[in-house]
């Protein structure tokens, strides 16, 4: 898949389920909890294997960040296998 799409896919998945836990809320809070980037497998499947390495690292990356003092506009996408 080509890197912005690998990029867009990920942060759907992200709002998705976002928006699930929050009970339809349509915009994303200023900042995340690490546990929005604990995705389950099955969400996964819909990846090459190349492609679920590239979205398990960045998810990896992602929960690492403090995001109570990142703002989620200065996100940077880094998706390497």
């Amino acid at each position: 898949m080509p890197e912005e799409y690998l990029h867009e896919s990920i942060v759907d998945m992200i709002a998705a389920k976002y928006q699930y836990r929050e009970g339809g809320q349509e915009t994303l809070p200023g900042h995340l909890t690490a546990d929005m980037f604990d995705l389950q497998p099955m969400y996964l499947t819909r990846y090459t294997d190349t492609d679920r390495r590239k979205v398990l690292n960045e998810l990896k990356r992602l929960r690492q960040i403090d995001w109570t003092t990142k703002p989620l506009g200065q996100y940077a996408f880094k998706c390497q296998g």
